[in-house]
């Protein structure tokens, strides 16, 4: 009884660890399966691809910087390769009376480290539309997990400005996955900045996100190159 005593707090401990263990294992192959059900619904739809070769946007508007909504909450940014960007500020834009674009790339900085994770998408733009689709996915205990795909379409208003007319929602739960498609106006003006982020995002990595597999091959060499001087 006394030997028992004295080792009840370990026994409980090692008891809780087994049960936390249990749960958190459960939890992570729930989470694997929806999220390899996810990929495979966002796979379908995933209709833009890279391609390699510059859209030739910056013929049509301005990329030198980022554009914020009239509300000053959401913010986009644009590459010529392709590659687009959206996202939520840590910062209160509104509070901030001038020098906005070196706040909104500080923020930029602390969120991506130099690689883009979620929210990265990829667009294609014809005329003066621009047609988006964003991929939403992050990591919890060494699995990537997918959430979900949007589709935005943007007409370009002016070299500085930009506007939301369209967005389309996938649920990726229904067979086949259904679209809620969602008609708006939201405004994006520009604001330049001196310094940009890097279109570098995990994305690239997907073989099935470019168009030609010659062309993802020779991304991923160039980007092994670049790697390889960043170390030395």
């Amino acid at each position: 009884m006394k030997l028992l005593r004295k080792h009840i707090i370990k026994i409980l401990l090692s008891v809780l660890t087994i049960v936390l263990s249990s749960n958190c294992v459960a939890i992570f192959y729930l989470n694997s399966r929806i999220s390899h059900k996810n990929k495979k619904v966002i796979k379908s739809c995933s209709d833009i691809k890279w391609t390699g070769v510059d859209t030739g946007i910056e013929n049509k508007m301005r990329i030198d910087g980022f554009y914020v909504d009239s509300d000053r909450k959401h913010c986009l940014i644009f590459f010529k390769d392709g590659t687009c960007a959206k996202w939520i500020p840590d910062a209160d834009l509104n509070d901030i009376k001038t020098d906005l674009s070196t706040e909104i790339y500080r923020d930029l900085y602390k969120r991506t480290k130099g690689e883009w994770s979620y929210n990265i998408g990829v667009y294609k733009v014809e005329n003066d539309l621009i047609t988006a689709n964003y991929y939403y996915w992050d990591f919890l205990m060494f699995c990537n997990l997918w959430r979900d795909m949007t589709k935005i379409e943007y007409k370009i208003e002016d070299d500085n400005t930009i506007s939301a007319i369209r967005i389309l929602n996938f649920d990726t739960n229904s067979k086949p996955p259904r679209v809620y498609k969602n008609d708006t106006i939201v405004k994006y003006k520009f604001y330049h900045s001196d310094i940009l982020p890097q279109s570098n995002n995990k994305m690239q990595q997907k073989k099935w996100m470019w168009n030609d597999v010659d062309m993802w091959k020779k991304w991923k060499k160039e980007e092994k190159r670049i790697r390889k001087r960043k170390i030395r």
